[in-house]
């Protein structure tokens, strides 16, 4: 998510369950600024090698949300 300062606030004490995934080549939502709202747990996953267009990593971003919808 690129969000000032105010929505990361938000989006963290939305009280419903979120999934937020980084990867690690992403030039747009840096990696710091996210570990700052989220801790690395099941919320915040990292994605060794993605971009922020998930080029090539497509099939690895829809298994992990999948996981995620289904439980």
């Amino acid at each position: 998510p690129a969000l000032n300062e105010n929505g990361w606030e938000e989006l963290r004490s939305y009280s419903r369950p979120k999934l937020v995934l980084l990867g690690d080549a992403d030039t747009v939502v840096s990696y710091a600024r996210l570990k700052k709202h989220f801790t690395a747990d099941k919320q915040f996953q990292v994605i060794a090698g993605a971009d922020h267009f998930w080029w090539g990593f497509e099939e690895e971003m829809r298994k992990r949300v999948a996981k995620f919808l289904t439980g």
